[in-house]
């Protein structure tokens, strides 16, 4: 099997295997998003430089890459013997940490989360924490604000309608977590 960073020295050859990247949805970054969001517009406008497409691909992969190797310090980090488990317990967390991004609008308690890694609840706060470097209620509190704020920017919806849409029980709910974690 072909590393990535292999393939990239090929200059695009074919790999005679792919690389493997986590599954699993991945917040905006200051790497991989404005990347994506070039080539979006390029393709909007019409623009039809496949040589161009290829280096911007070339370099969406560098920059997937570098996020990934960062996720994986995470992983080697974990107090766990073997690599086998601490990637096993990395794609677990993964599994909530997606349910967090898709249900975040929904109450969601801790038992939920801990069933959605099926992780024992102790397990999956003190495996959660170690990966994210928060706790899990912290970090859907974190997106719910962050989803909060661009619904408050980019709609006409009134401040309660933005609370309840994204889960929060009151307006000064929300307004407190947008104070912590958007600085708003």
């Amino acid at each position: 099997r072909m590393s990535a960073e292999r393939s990239l020295e090929t200059g695009g050859e074919s790999p005679a295997g792919s690389a493997e990247f986590a599954e699993h949805l991945r917040p905006h970054d200051p790497w991989v998003s404005p990347q994506l969001r070039m080539i979006a517009r390029q393709v909007d406008t019409g623009l039809e430089d496949e040589l161009w497409y290829e280096q911007q691909f070339n370099f969406l992969l560098e920059r997937l890459l570098r996020v990934h190797r960062e996720g994986l310090v995470f992983v080697e980090a974990l107090a766990m013997v073997r690599r086998a488990t601490r990637r096993e317990i990395r794609r677990r967390i993964s599994w909530s940490t997606d349910f967090i991004n898709t249900y975040y609008m929904r109450p969601l308690g801790m038992s939920e989360l801990a069933k959605s890694a099926s992780l024992s609840r102790y397990h999956f706060i003190r495996l959660f924490r170690a990966i994210h470097g928060l706790t899990p209620f912290a970090y859907l509190q974190r997106k719910r604000a962050a989803v909060a704020a661009r619904l408050l920017r980019s709609t006409d919806l009134s401040q309660e309608s933005v609370a309840k849409r994204v889960g929060f029980q009151s307006r000064s709910t929300m307004f407190r977590h947008l104070r912590r974690h958007e600085g708003a």
